[in-house]
């Protein structure tokens, strides 16, 4: 079983918390009163599975333990903050770890319950607990990554978006994966150093489009009626020549531009906008789909969606998870949904896991979804089965 970190200046509770992981068959449990001490522990290259933190602590609150946390790269577990406050603040503290991203499980109310601790483990790790060890991802440096792609390791799986009427699969989301050697298949967590590298990121993404609209043109020859997202970076979507690019390759494949959703990630800030309004307009001037990604997890707002020249706003999962617990987040999601209809954008709901999320998503009218609830990403061989 896995190893697990909890921090809390209460020793009763933590005596609580360390002995329900003992309950749910964790192997090594440590307990510290203090995140300060928590950051040692990891500094000491202990590598833990989760971490259970209280927010309200003496000396480093839980928030300014997160900030730290986000410092040690390859060290960092899976989180769960607990707290007396209400949900306003636990969703919040949530938003800041993901904004650094750390792998959020979720939060639980004090008192800590068997039932509630095991119920946010379970649905957020999806896996049974006696495989929980495997929440700590391999991670490899930048040099490692470059090899992978100097040796073509790198190849697109993609994600059903789901027609949530006709049940039937309208397009895809083209995500990166490794195919290593040694590990096999790596989701993007194994390789996230890329990503805050300019020009090892544009030679993933060029290269993970070729595939994409490859695989599209061999989909269509099959009749199969459906397009593909694919996320683009901001500093990519700032690129001069990144219109050019894509219209060639789309011109190779023989590919509908209209069938090529472009997924602009909003978890970043938004800087240098009239380059990227360059590349923007000249999308849709050539027919291309445009989406603004995530949103609800970053920097945008209505103000910022309302100036770009985007057709579908894609809701972040933060804004769908445990709707239908909370009125509050019910509000916030529906008035979304509202404002982006009356934009006209297009509207897509991701990461729906539950039956009761899907059916809040369809009574209020949105009409695509993706999730592990309809499916997980997939290969292209997969993927052709599933349509």
């Amino acid at each position: 079983m896995g190893r697990a970190l909890v921090v809390d200046d209460h020793d009763a509770q933590r005596f609580i918390v360390c002995n329900i992981l003992q309950q749910l068959g964790f192997y090594d449990v440590v307990s510290v009163n203090n995140a300060a001490t928590a950051l040692l522990h990891i500094d000491e290259k202990k590598s833990f599975d989760i971490a259970i933190c209280d927010l309200q602590m003496p000396y480093m609150d839980g928030i300014e333990f997160v900030r730290e946390l986000q410092k040690r790269k390859g060290r960092i577990p899976a989180l769960v903050f607990m707290s007396a406050f209400d949900s306003k603040v636990t969703r919040a503290a949530e938003m800041v770890a993901a904004a650094y991203k750390i792998n959020v499980l979720g939060s639980i109310q004090k008192p800590v319950s068997l039932g509630l601790l095991k119920s946010v483990l379970e649905q957020k790790l999806q896996l049974p607990l006696l495989d929980i060890q495997q929440v700590a991802p391999l991670q490899f440096g930048l040099k490692q990554i470059r090899e992978g792609l100097k040796n073509d390791q790198f190849i697109p799986y993609y994600q059903p978006k789901v027609n949530l009427i006709s049940g039937q699969c309208a397009g895809v989301e083209m995500l990166a994966r490794w195919n290593h050697p040694v590990h096999g298949i790596l989701a993007p967590n194994a390789f996230s150093d890329i990503f805050g590298d300019e020009e090892g990121c544009t030679i993933l993404t060029k290269r993970l489009i070729i595939k994409g609209l490859e695989d599209l043109a061999s989909w269509k020859e099959k009749n199969k009626k459906i397009s593909i997202a694919i996320n683009l970076t901001w500093h990519l979507m700032k690129q001069p020549s990144f219109t050019d690019f894509l219209l060639t390759q789309a011109i190779k494949y023989q590919i509908n531009p209209a069938d090529v959703i472009i997924e602009i990630i909003e978890s970043e800030e938004m800087t240098e906008m009239t380059a990227a309004l360059d590349n923007m307009v000249r999308l849709r001037l050539y027919g291309f789909q445009l989406a603004l990604d995530d949103f609800g997890s970053g920097y945008s707002n209505m103000q910022v969606v309302s100036q770009l020249p985007i057709n579908q706003l894609k809701i972040d999962r933060s804004l769908i998870h445990h709707v239908e617990k909370n009125r509050q987040a019910l509000r916030v999601l529906e008035s979304v949904v509202e404002l982006a209809k009356s934009l006209s954008l297009n509207v897509v709901a991701e990461g729906i896991e539950t039956e009761e999320e899907l059916n809040i998503i369809k009574l209020m009218g949105v009409p695509i979804g993706q999730g592990f609830y309809f499916a997980k990403p997939m290969n292209a061989e997969s993927l052709l089965e599933y349509i």
